[in-house]
């Protein structure tokens, strides 16, 4: 990269007009100069090593001749440059992360940390947050299912349904039982009678 960058001075002036090279030369401490400002380059470089140096030096090349803003080639020019760039070359690294990632077999005793870590973080163990999560459906499931009996209910009447002994006789009346008609209204009360939910 360094071998780069000394080239990179060197066709500036040819490319786009700037002789920063030439005052590097005319300068007594010119040679010092450049290496402190190739060195300041590099140091960007390294703050970027998601973008591989091939597209590093492909973006200095290019922007070299497309940014008609900058007056010197320096770190502060190729920062500029690369904090542009940073975003392509940042979810390559992520979506090449993603790809090289392997999964491991945790030991069973590792596991067990695994869990427990999570359950402090989350306030309550994984199995009570599955067992949470069950009740949860469970009681969306329940009330899902009591809107439509509402709902029924709805269409249907209260009717009285008498009591009656053995021998026929009324012995008192149960009253609001929801049904189509009369008759099914009876045999409603008569299934909870058989099922011992209701005592007379």
């Amino acid at each position: 990269m360094k071998e780069f960058l000394k080239q990179c001075f060197r066709d500036l002036e040819a490319l786009t007009g700037i002789r920063q090279l030439y005052f590097f030369e005319v300068d007594p401490e010119g040679e010092r100069k450049l290496d402190i400002c190739i060195q300041g380059i590099l140091k960007v470089c390294e703050m970027y090593p998601y973008i591989p140096e091939e597209a590093q030096k492909k973006i200095i090349r290019e922007q070299m001749v497309k940014d008609q803003d900058y007056e010197a080639l320096n770190s502060r020019t190729v920062w500029k440059w690369f904090d542009k760039a940073k975003d392509i070359y940042w979810n390559r690294k992520e979506e090449r992360q993603e790809i090289e990632t392997t999964t491991v077999e945790l030991s069973e005793e590792t596991q067990k940390l695994v869990r427990e870590w999570q359950s402090k973080l989350l306030g309550f163990s994984v199995p009570d947050a599955k067992m949470e999560m069950e009740r949860i459906k469970k009681e969306d499931k329940e009330r899902l299912e009591g809107k439509e009996i509402r709902k029924a209910d709805l269409s249907r009447k209260a009717f009285t349904v008498p009591i009656e002994d053995e021998e026929g006789k009324e012995i008192g009346v149960i009253e609001n039982v929801y049904a189509e008609n009369a008759e099914q209204a009876k045999k409603i009360v008569l299934k909870m009678i058989e099922r011992g939910n209701l005592k007379i």
